[in-house]
């Protein structure tokens, strides 16, 4: 189908905000240039990461005239799986719990490669005015048309074990020409724990009450993560690092002061 046109105590957060990689990419249709506007390392290997990008393809259809095909795309690794919300929909929405239960998105023809938008333009040598034509494949294009934002949720098989994340895209308008940028992503460090859709993950801390003072430990995983403190979440004091950190533990003597504790990603 073508249609043508003329002229946050206990939970520990990292939400990554792009707006630096958004400005410095044209995204005045056409875009013209292949890119990859975002990429999430989330191993230690080249195969452990996602990456969104955009290609403008030339075409030799006349000599006197430009044609590019154009689009962005979501490509994973072979450690990372799209998900599916439920077997009629793909996107997330805010709040939903993206879990082990939720199935994988095959994309066209069994791969994995998520198309975000599809669109040809084309304008004859000499001239100012483009003429761009909607490019679409079947019902691949319900993901996007017609949506001004959208959630991924993504599952990645990492060395520790399975982990569910997110990723946020929106456009300034609906038009087939407006490509999505990258938001925000986010994913659970814990192994086999779900996180919420635009939401940080909820870091459990443990609290244990001893005879030495107050104990917090947390998953064995987070090992590096910084536990920080507060005494009122409102405000603009800021959070001060925990000394006393050994491992995944904290001892804190008695009287402990009151307050709130977090884990914050390094």
């Amino acid at each position: 189908m073508k249609r043508k046109a003329t002229n946050l105590v206990g939970v520990a957060f990292v939400i990554l905000c792009l707006p630096w990689r958004c400005l410095a990419f044209d995204w005045t249709p056409p875009v013209t240039n292949s890119a990859v506007v975002l990429t999430i390392n989330l191993g230690q290997d080249d195969d452990e990461g996602i990456r969104y990008f955009t290609y403008a393809i030339p075409e030799d259809v006349d000599p006197l005239q430009e044609y590019f095909s154009i689009g962005a795309a979501l490509r994973n690794s072979s450690a990372t799986h799209f998900l599916r919300r439920d077997s009629r929909l793909v996107e997330f929405r805010f709040g939903d719990a993206i879990a082990p239960d939720h199935s994988r998105y095959s994309g066209l023809f069994g791969q994995g490669e998520m198309s975000l938008g599809r669109y040809d333009a084309t304008r004859y040598w000499g001239t100012v005015d483009w003429e761009f034509f909607e490019k679409t494949t079947g019902g691949a294009a319900a993901l996007y048309r017609g949506k001004g934002e959208l959630f991924i949720g993504f599952r990645a098989h990492l060395e520790d074990g399975v982990h569910h994340g997110w990723i946020y895209f929106s456009r300034p308008d609906t038009h087939f020409t407006t490509l999505f940028r990258p938001v925000a992503y986010d994913w659970n460090p814990i192994p086999d724990a779900p996180i919420r859709a635009g939401l940080p993950p909820e870091i459990p801390l443990h609290p244990e009450v001893t005879p030495e003072g107050l104990r917090l430990h947390w998953h064995p995983s987070l090992a590096s993560w910084i536990l920080e403190f507060r005494e009122a979440l409102g405000g603009d004091a800021p959070w001060q690092p925990v000394e006393g950190v050994i491992g995944v533990e904290a001892l804190i003597g008695l009287p402990a002061q009151a307050g709130y504790y977090r884990l914050r990603r390094p």
